[in-house]
């Protein structure tokens, strides 16, 4: 279905949404380059683009259909530029979506995967042309130049009547001007509190990124309860207790996560990993059955089914499901992670080697494959290769212990 899309929208070049529509396409097909130059095409062009704060509920929907939004290009070739490994090109196009509007959460989240998200409290604000635009009320300054312009003297037989008439429309458009005045501050009260709810989710996702696990779940704590009983909140908490292998904690989380909301698959790969280091074979079978019925083309899944393959020992069938997850999704660095670690165990370390080095190249954010190369170069007695790699962990994650210990040893 991706392909036809591709191939139907690929003769439209004079259309931005389209051509967004069009990039979409080429990143899921893995057109790298060519999503990339289809949005810059689209950014040269910024006449044909729209803000958000430039769109009103009224035009909204016609908007939406006829012009596309430019943060969400920037953010689209932040995302393009990142898989194709242009961190800079990334890290510059998601700064340039936030700038435009501060509720582009997903240029927030791309930054933490790059290790460069600014403080949250300098992102999740109002931009202050909006305070002023909200200051006075739309209509407010219309309707004072209506009044200026109406109320001027007229010399005629009717004056009395077109005074009546001129005082009534001036009325109406100061009633008009408050009922907008107070529609405009009940947005920016709604706007307002909003970016508050996100700036709180931004620390704790950046402590979260920087492996700052007891900082980000303090931060969580600050959400109200509405905010903190979410599926998405949940999981990153959850994932929080499992980076400082809290597992039992950990596993309470993603429990109450799967419960409710049980069609969330993100973190469930983490969730597999969890039961597997607190051995609990049987709810990790559970899972694997369950998310292998009803979510065969999702690669968490094939994380999951490989996790309790390895806790089975049968490492060679744990391979197979991780090269799935792989062939389902050749980006997803977790399943080169594992994978990694499964022919570690089983002594190919060749094997092992190439595996963790293709997650450092698709992200090299994550300590656990640098860590994994350093643990192997350490056993082969390849004291610089394993010093360099075991450094690199420490960098990303200064709070693991096994990694110092490993480098004081």
């Amino acid at each position: 279905m991706t392909r036809a899309a591709y191939s139907t929208l690929q003769a439209v070049t004079d259309h931005p949404p389209s051509r967004f529509l069009f990039a979409r396409c080429c990143m899921d097909l893995d057109l790298l380059q060519e999503a990339e130059s289809a949005l810059r095409d689209i950014l040269q062009d910024p006449d044909r683009l729209v803000r958000e704060d430039d769109v009103s509920e009224t035009n909204r929907d016609v908007v939406g259909a006829d012009v596309l939004q430019v943060e969400h290009a920037w953010c689209l070739l932040g995302t393009v530029c990142k898989r194709s490994g242009k961190r800079e090109d990334a890290k510059a196009a998601f700064r340039k979506a936030l700038a435009i509007s501060p509720f582009m959460w997903t240029a927030y989240e791309g930054l933490c995967s790059l290790g460069q998200a600014p403080e949250a409290r300098d992102v999740f604000v109002l931009p202050s042309e909006d305070a002023k635009k909200t200051a006075g009320g739309p209509g407010a300054a219309e309707t004072q130049r209506a009044s200026t312009r109406n109320l001027r003297p007229r010399k005629d037989n009717n004056e009395k009547k077109r005074t009546h008439d001129v005082m009534r429309e001036v009325q109406v458009k100061s009633e008009t001007g408050r009922a907008e005045n107070d529609t405009a501050t009940a947005a920016s009260s709604a706007s307002r509190q909003i970016l508050r709810t996100l700036e709180t989710l931004g620390r704790a996702t950046r402590h979260l990124s920087r492996y700052e696990c007891r900082e980000a779940l303090t931060t969580f704590t600050e959400l109200p309860e509405s905010d903190l009983h979410t599926g998405w909140v949940l999981v990153q908490v959850a994932l929080s207790y499992y980076e400082i292998a809290r597992y039992t904690s950990a596993l309470k989380y993603f429990r109450q996560a799967r419960d409710l909301e049980p069609w969330r698959t993100q973190g469930l790969d983490v969730y597999g990993s969890c039961l597997w280091h607190a051995k609990q074979e049987i709810e990790l079978a559970a899972l694997a059955t369950e998310m292998e019925t009803h979510e065969r083309s999702r690669p968490e899944t094939w994380c999951v089914v490989g996790n309790l393959y390895s806790l089975r020992l049968d490492h060679d069938s744990a391979i197979k499901a991780f090269e799935r997850a792989i062939h389902v999704d050749p980006y997803y660095h977790y399943a080169h992670t594992l994978m990694g670690f499964e022919y570690k165990s089983k002594d190919a370390l060749k094997e092992a080697i190439e595996c963790l080095q293709t997650s450092c190249q698709i992200d090299p954010r994550p300590y656990n494959p640098w860590f994994g190369l350093g643990e192997i170069y350490y056993n082969q007695e390849n004291y610089h290769a394993a010093r360099f790699h075991l450094d690199r962990a420490i960098t990303i994650n200064p709070r693991n212990p096994i990694s110092h210990f490993h480098m004081g040893g």
